[in-house]
C-alpha cells in the first residue's frame, strides 16, 4: 500500500510539473519541445532499426552463403534474403527521418544567435 502511495504522489508531482512547464513556453519554445520530442520518438525506432539491422546483415549473409553453395530447396534463404532487404531499407527511410529531424532543430544550419536579433 505505501509503494502504490508513492507512485501516486510521484505521477502528481510530474503532471504538476509538466502544467508548469507547458503554461510557461512561448510559441518558439512549444515549436523547439516538439521538434525535440519528436526527434526522440524517431531516434529510438532508428536505435531499434539498427539492431533488426545488424542481425538482417547477419542473417543474409547466411542466406546467401547458403544459395551460392547450391542446395535443393532455397526457398527459405531466398524468403530470408527479401526480408532482410525490406529491413533495411525501412531502416535507411528511418535514418533520413531522423536527418530531417536533426535539420529542424535550431543551431543545426542557422545560428542561434541571429534568430534572436531579428
Amino acid at each position: 500500500m505505501i509503494k502504490f502511495g508513492i507512485i501516486c504522489n510521484n505521477a502528481k508531482r510530474m503532471e504538476e510539473k509538466r502544467n508548469i512547464d507547458s503554461s510557461g513556453e512561448s510559441s518558439e519554445t512549444g515549436k523547439v519541445t516538439d521538434v525535440y520530442r519528436r526527434l526522440r520518438s524517431v531516434s529510438k525506432f532508428t536505435a531499434i532499426m539498427t539492431f533488426f539491422s545488424v542481425i538482417a546483415l547477419v542473417l543474409l549473409f547466411l542466406a546467401l552463403s547458403d544459395i551460392s553453395k547450391g542446395g535443393e530447396d532455397l526457398k527459405l534463404e531466398w524468403i530470408v534474403a527479401g526480408l532482410s532487404f525490406i529491413i533495411l531499407a525501412v531502416y535507411v527511410i528511418s535514418v533520413i527521418i531522423t536527418l530531417i529531424f536533426m535539420t529542424a532543430l535550431p543551431g543545426f544550419f542557422r545560428s542561434k544567435q541571429g534568430k534572436n536579433k531579428q
